[in-house]
């Protein structure tokens, strides 16, 4: 219908008028542009021809929602696409839908996909359907939505975590499978969706899901983007920050997957550089307009000038309209750097041109699809799209109409292209046409690699007529890794080994340009190179604008928001360089530090100069008994010295075993408390040594089984002595093998005890950080004391109760014993033994206790104290034999004891009769 040349000629008056060549050229283009336009929105005509906005879809619902629309009529294959029309309803999160949004990425997908249906070599014999799904930016919605395509649109759904069960058989092998999943917008929703698709095997490709989390190919296998991931979004804003010189700035972030990803990743770069964070806000869901009001408040009164908005699109204009309310902003303006989630959408919104003036923006580098516009998008209208079952709400919403008439309300007009009204603002788009097209071009490949030509698709074995190989998620997904082809769009599409397209940032600039109205500039680029990894920022030299004043004139001179510089140990606070020192354990090693590390983070570390400001970490010293302290000495000195004496002790005994002052002690009792004395010389060496695991298991059993042994074998030594001398008949159990067996049963005793306290609370080292006690030098090194961990208080205090109870019956026994014949001197010693065994153990209790606020004075006690005990069963019990084997060595025979109150016949003789019974056992023992 447009074959004829255009041919025209004005008169004004009746008169032709002669135009000027460049009067005649302007209208020229002006008819032709019409002529054009016209063309493009005749039904059936021209290249609209291809387009099937004119068919009906099937409308899906959702109790009284609009959840989705299905094409109808016979297709080979169905693209599922996760689109949010509406926004979510900010009083019911997520779980109901708000206000309608926007479906020109709903018109994207359907335009590629006439696009390709219509393109004979690309999927020639293959028609592609579609099943969109409004998820109105809400998880749960999404996620509800996404199960329905897969199910819907899956004859085997195979479970990836269900591989052993087999298929679920859904009846329906001759209906076309869904291919894979186009969407969603958001991270939040993707996430949870991409989880889901793994699950079932189904590739996902998201237009504009940018959370660096998503790059996850464990958690996230069948998920791909055609947009690059926030991280690289990230490092373009750093770049475009470190080229202005702003390395002072306040960030806000929507508190979800999307805004607090990427803010952790910009934080962390911006660290890297020096830069200081001044303010960090996130606006959180529940987010009213008092809150985003309060929020521009705060920003206005910081001291930095710059501020990044990592946010959706809704969080960014709804803080813009707050930031417009403001009274007065401070005499100053404000620079704003935003995110691909908004950078394009102020540009829609005349109420908030004037005050978002100046702010710079980071969104991918991608081309638009002009023929998507031109050809497609602005030839939509209510008479002629009859396809997409949300475009009368777009219509009513863009032209601010109503299709039923209405009081007072303008009605539609059906022949209006409702977004020829606005200028071309979407960012995804481009996008969703790049996704779509890539399971196109993956298809066309499986297809053309396992196929005969021409195709012939066989729904029901999901393959080609006559080849084995079935085509599913898994096989598909194979081709999707390998795609690298130009999009109609311009883009040229290749994936990482990540998922993440190849690609870069355009870097734009919102400008008033005067009698042209607001634009957004680009201003240039930001490339990531795929040879070397190495990525760089290039921007075009022009006149840049940073913000507006409050009488709405534009600033041009580039705003001064830097950092103060700090010495290494101090951290900037605030501007101007009020530098802070790092105290205690925290330090900071750069200039440019806007807080203090901590060395915890390294183990046992402190800060080099903890009082005055630390540039890096020191160990923590370590504080125990060590072997050269004071009291480590003495202990070592008495601990040698009293080994020597035992052994001395030992040597001496040996050379005079038959001798009567031996014999009549009972060797083998003499053996068992030389050996367990020099047990308590030995054991001292383990409280001056650094605690270990085995260190502290030795310790927790010796102390006890020490103390049991010397102590029991005292007690069975006096109470055979007692029970000779008061019994008037023969006494049993005296036997040297019986003392033997009673000793090491008290030992048993006190060894089950052990055993059960080290089941209860396993030895270990205990390590407790000890701060310097004045609280004005609380900062200053703290030492780390090691001790054992220590026996749960019950077991202490049975341990206690026992050898206590040893201790006290020993003490009674031997008074008792101490007025027996002067002339049998070991009931005095064994007395004299147990007296100073009650005395020492008194003392060592409270001590034990008291010394629990130093750990190495408690060693020290401990150690001492069995140090005493030893000493003290040493001179009582072998003193004596020694004075007399060397000094009187005519007291070492056997003679009858006699009593103190002198000759009496009936006595002496039950004292001989007594007597008699130590000299039979003195007798064995000779034998």
């Amino acid at each position: 219908h447009c074959d004829n040349i255009v041919k025209t000629k004005l008169e004004v008056g009746g008169d032709e008028k002669v135009l000027s060549r460049a009067s005649k050229m302007q209208v020229f283009t002006l008819l032709l542009s019409f002529v054009v336009v016209y063309c493009a929105r005749a039904d059936g005509t021209a290249q609209g021809s291809s387009y099937d906005y004119g068919k009906h879809s099937e409308v899906l619902m959702s109790g009284d929602r609009i959840s989705g629309m299905r094409s109808k009529g016979e297709t080979d294959f169905v693209l599922g696409g996760l689109i949010p029309v509406h926004s979510e309803d900010p009083n019911h999160a997520g779980g109901k839908c708000g206000e309608i949004r926007d479906d020109e990425e709903v018109e994207a997908m359907l335009f590629a996909i006439d696009s390709i249906n219509a393109n004979a070599s690309l999927l020639p014999g293959i028609t592609l359907g579609y099943d969109i799904r409004d998820t109105c930016y809400s998880e749960n919605i999404g996620l509800d939505e996404a199960a329905d395509i897969i199910i819907a649109g899956s004859a085997d759904l195979n479970l990836e975590s269900c591989s052993d069960i087999g298929s679920i058989n859904t009846n329906a092998t001759s209906r076309e499978i869904t291919l894979g999943i186009v969407g969603a917008l958001s991270s939040r929703v993707s996430r949870p969706v991409a989880s889901l698709t793994r699950l079932f095997k189904v590739p996902q490709i998201s237009p504009a899901s940018t959370s660096p989390s998503l790059s996850n190919r464990d958690l996230y296998t069948y998920f791909y983007r055609t947009i690059p991931p926030d991280d690289l979004q990230t490092k373009a804003m750093v770049d475009l920050l470190s080229y202005f010189n702003w390395t002072y700035f306040s960030t806000v972030y929507s508190n979800d997957a999307y805004g607090k990803d990427g803010i952790e990743q910009l934080h962390k770069l911006a660290e890297e550089r020096g830069m200081c964070i001044d303010k960090d806000i996130p606006i959180e869901s529940d987010f009213v307009d008092d809150d985003y009001l309060n929020l521009a408040q705060t920003l206005y009164n910081s001291s930095s000038r710059v501020a990044i908005l990592f946010t959706h699109e809704q969080n960014a204009l709804t803080f813009f309209e707050q930031v417009a309310k403001l009274e007065s902003r401070g005499g100053r303006p404000m620079t704003w750097i935003g995110s691909e989630g908004w950078v394009t959408a102020v540009n829609t919104h005349d109420n908030l041109k004037v005050i978002a003036t100046g702010y710079f923006g980071v969104k991918p580098d991608v081309k638009y699809s002009e023929e998507f516009y031109e050809s497609y998008l602005w030839s939509l209208t209510l008479d002629s799209n009859k396809r997409n079952v949300w475009f009368p709400d777009i219509v009513e919403l863009i032209a601010n109409c109503k299709i039923d008439l209405a009081p007072g309300v303008q009605q539609c007009n059906s022949s209006l292209s409702a977004f020829r009204l606005r200028e071309k603002s979407i960012i995804f788009g481009a996008q969703v046409i790049d996704a779509v097209y890539t399971f196109a071009h993956a298809l066309d490949n499986f297809l053309k690699e396992n196929c005969d030509t021409p195709v012939q698709w066989s729904k029901a074995n999901h393959s080609c007529f006559g080849q084995k190989r079935e085509l599913n998620g898994t096989a598909l997904l194979e081709y999707i890794k390998k795609v690298s082809f130009t999009s109609p769009t311009g883009n040229v599409i290749s994936f990482d080994e990540n998922g993440n397209v190849i690609s870069g940032y355009e870097i734009v600039n919102f400008q008033n340009l005067g009698s042209d109205g607001y634009k957004l500039q680009p201003i240039g680029v930001w490339k990531l190179s795929t040879t070397d990894g190495e990525s760089g920022l290039n921007l075009i030299d022009t006149d840049y604008q940073y913000g507006v004043y409050k009488n709405n004139s534009v600033v041009f001179d580039l705003p001064l928001s830097q950092c103060g510089v700090c010495e290494p140990g101090k951290y900037l606070f605030s501007l101007p360089s009020a530098c802070l020192p790092c105290l205690g354990r925290n330090y900071s090693n750069s200039s440019y530090a806007t807080k203090c590390d901590n060395c915890s983070t390294q183990g046992d570390y402190w800060g080099d100069s903890p009082t005055t400001g630390s540039s890096h970490c020191v160990e923590i010293e370590e504080e125990y008994l060590r072997i050269d302290h004071p009291w480590s000495i003495i202990i070592v000195l008495l601990s040698l010295l009293g080994l020597l004496l035992v052994s001395a002790t030992a040597v001496i005994i040996v050379m005079n075993w038959k001798s009567p002052v031996i014999k009549s002690s009972g060797r083998e009792q003499i053996v068992l408390l030389l050996s367990g004395i020099a047990l308590s010389f030995i054991l001292p060496f383990l409280y001056v040594s650094p605690p270990s695991l085995g260190v502290c298991v030795l310790q927790r059993m010796g102390i006890w089984i020490c103390v049991s042994f010397t102590f029991g074998a005292v007690l069975v030594k006096v109470v055979r002595v007692y029970r000779i001398f008061v019994s008037t008949t023969h006494v049993r159990f005296t036997e040297p093998h019986y003392q033997i067996l009673f000793t090491f049963l008290i030992v048993a005793g006190q060894l089950l005890i052990v055993i059960a306290s080290i089941g209860y609370r396993l030895p270990g080292v205990s390590r407790i950080l000890r701060k310097n006690s004045d609280i004005s030098n609380i900062n200053d090194f703290p030492v780390n004391v090691l001790s054992c961990v220590s026996d749960h208080t019950a077991f202490l205090i049975l341990s206690i109760g026992y050898i206590s109870i040893i201790v006290v019956a020993t003490t009674i026994i031997g008074v008792k014993s101490f007025k027996y014949p002067k002339n049998f001197n070991e009931a005095r010693f064994i007395s004299f033994c147990s007296f100073a065994l009650l005395l020492i153990w008194l003392t060592f209790i409270p001590s034990y206790f008291i010394a629990t606020f130093r750990r190495e004075f408690q060693s020290a006690v401990v150690a001492m104290a069995i140090l005493m005990m030893a000493y003290a069963e040493l001179v009582c019990l072998f003193g004596h034999k020694l004075f007399v084997i060397f000094f009187h060595p005519e007291e070492n025979k056997s003679t009858l004891p006699t009593s103190q109150s002198g000759y009496n016949k009936e006595k002496d003789t039950q004292v001989v009769e007594l007597h008699s019974v130590v000299s039979t056992i003195t007798s064995k023992e000779n034998n």
